[in-house]
Order: structure tokens, then C-alpha cells, then sequence
């Protein structure tokens, strides 16, 4: 009598087979997403300090008095200009992975304006608007681990966004 056996359940190699691609599938999906929140972290940050010179500007014009914005190492405080200067609030800090200054990789400045060590192109580090005269110009140098940034501001008080191509900045 020959006995048929009723299989009716997996191998251990199958599931283990499953269980490696799944771990795979898991792997490849982290990385693409710390990938993505670096790029997005920065993009957010570059957007949040054009609306934040933009604020300052308006904020000016409307007040009728001098504003400004200083640059602490991971911070943007937004400032009346009457010496000594009143905090308005405290805008915006940077976030995670994200600092002032350049990658190793970038070798000239935009326009006439080499990146400083400290990435903040301004006179005394300080973007200061006037009302009815528009802002003091420069460019602010900001970077992530692998990419770097920077936003121009003219006199209006207009940004102007960049991005290191590898040989030269990229107006966005």
C-alpha cells in the first residue's frame, strides 16, 4: 500500500525565501525615503527663508520702521533695527541635516560673492530692511549632506534661488 502524502503547507526555505525579498523590498524603500527627506528638507528650508526676507521686507514697508534678520548657527531671528535690537520673534530654526555654508564639492560663489566659511554673504550677517529703500543685498549658502543652496537677495529685497550643478550655480 503506497501512503500519498497531503502537502498542504509552505517549506521552511520558501518562507525563508520570502522573507529575504520582503527584507529587500523593505531596504530599498528606506533608502529611497531618506533620500527623498533630505531633498525635501532642504527644498523646505529654501522656500521658508525666501517667505521669511519677503515677511521682513513687507513687515518694514508696512511699519514704517527698520527690520532685519540675523543669522545664529541654526537659527533666523527677525529683529526691529533700534539699537539694541528688539527680538521680534524667533522665525525659524534650521532643520535636521541642514546648515549654513557649502559642501566640499562647491568652488565659487554666485555672482561676485565667494561663499564665506560661515555661508552668510551679508554685511554683519545680518539682512536688514528699510522701509521705502528696499533691503541690503547678498547671498545666504546653506547645504545638506549632499547638496548645497543658495539664495540671493537683491536690493529690493527680491530672493533668488540656486543650486550647485556640479560646475556652476543653477537659478531656479
Amino acid at each position: 500500500m503506497v501512503k500519498i502524502r497531503n502537502r498542504a503547507g509552505l517549506s521552511l526555505i520558501e518562507i525563508m525565501i520570502v522573507i529575504v525579498i520582503v527584507g529587500v523590498m523593505i531596504t530599498t524603500a528606506t533608502i529611497t525615503m531618506n533620500k527623498a527627506s533630505n531633498y525635501y528638507r532642504l527644498r523646505s528650508c529654501s522656500i521658508d527663508l525666501s517667505q521669511t526676507i519677503q515677511y521682513v521686507r513687507q513687515y518694514a514697508l508696512e511699519k514704517n520702521k527698520m527690520f532685519g534678520i540675523k543669522f545664529d548657527a541654526d537659527s533666523i531671528i527677525v529683529f526691529q533695527y533700534d539699537p539694541p535690537d528688539t527680538i521680534v520673534e524667533s522665525v525659524y530654526h534650521l532643520p535636521s541635516n541642514i546648515s549654513f555654508g557649502v559642501n566640499d564639492n562647491v568652488n565659487s560663489g554666485v555672482g561676485y560673492i565667494t561663499p564665506p566659511p560661515s555661508g552668510i554673504a551679508f554685511n554683519n550677517e545680518k539682512i536688514l530692511a528699510f522701509p521705502h529703500k528696499g533691503v541690503t543685498k547678498g547671498v545666504l549658502y546653506f547645504k545638506s549632506p549632499k547638496e548645497s543652496r543658495a539664495l540671493a537677495v537683491n536690493s529690493l529685497g527680491y530672493p533668488t534661488l540656486y543650486i550647485w550643478g556640479g560646475d556652476t550655480w543653477d537659478e531656479q
